[in-house]
């Protein structure tokens, strides 16, 4: 998700610090969210893997 904040060239140089922070936090959130989502998907086929093996050891 990119964040584009329309301010002129000279806005811009009085903004690029607190820019640069909100920058900064939606890349720290961008990355927590898919760390987040890969580590359920992966905990996900990890667990119906699991269930998988349980279920076919039941069978004869």
């Amino acid at each position: 998700m990119q964040v584009f904040l329309p301010t002129s060239s000279g806005r811009r140089n009085e903004l690029s610090e607190e820019t640069a922070n909100v920058d900064l936090i939606f890349t720290l959130a961008e990355l927590t969210y898919y760390h987040v989502s890969l580590f359920n998907a992966w905990s996900c086929i990890i667990r119906g893997t699991l269930l998988y093996c349980d279920i076919a050891s039941l069978l004869p």
